[in-house]
């Protein structure tokens, strides 16, 4: 073989082992935080006990990806921003564990709940946004509702509509402040149980 032709065949070669060979994963895994501390959250509940669940939500953040709005009719996907657990779920781990601090020592069990004793009170969330938006911001919409946890009975309706600012396109940032929204979520359930229970 010519030297020219094996200096071909070894640049190829070279060239098609780069190719193969396993590249780095640039993606990066993201975890929603619950509270640290209850920040002064008001008259303990004892005796009552409160399920969190279901915790719906919309068709476009059941994905693995990191939802950002970049319109009033458009997301976008960052297919190497993902959640490092379905967001439903992480959502009610989140609350569960914030309720439980804010209403401590009363119980917080996340939906399903399995045979008695059957929770006093019940939250059902609909989350009808949740996501980055194009102003260095995110923001939550949530509906939620209180139901008698015996007989279903819907005894308050409320919406919770806040934002946390978010530097730039930094997606650490971005699920920290998503991660207050959901503070802010969860103290306002934890006052509309209270409010509840004491007209009880």
């Amino acid at each position: 073989m010519r030297p020219s032709h094996a200096l071909l065949a070894l640049t190829l070669a070279l060239v098609g082992c780069s190719v193969l060979s396993p590249q780095p994963d640039p993606s990066r895994f993201f975890v929603l935080t619950a509270l640290a501390t209850a920040d002064g959250a008001g008259t303990r509940l004892d005796d009552v006990s409160v399920g969190v669940g279901p915790v719906i939500l919309p068709a476009y953040l059941q994905r693995p990806q990191i939802a950002t709005r970049v319109g009033p009719n458009q997301v976008a996907y960052d297919e190497y921003t993902r959640w490092a657990q379905p967001l439903e779920s992480g959502k009610s781990r989140v609350l569960v564990e914030n309720l439980a601090l804010l209403l401590d020592p009363a119980q917080v069990v996340a939906f399903p709940w399995l045979g008695p004793p059957t929770p006093t009170y019940t939250v059902e969330i609909e989350i009808r946004q949740f996501e980055q938006g194009t102003r260095d911001a995110v923001q939550l919409v949530a509906r939620w509702t209180i139901r008698d946890g015996k007989t279903k009975a819907l005894l308050a309706v409320h919406e919770t509509t806040t934002s946390e600012p978010a530097a730039g396109a930094n997606p650490a940032a971005a699920v920290a402040g998503l991660s207050r929204t959901l503070a802010t979520l969860s103290r306002e359930i934890a006052d509309g149980v209270r409010r509840t229970h004491s007209h009880a």
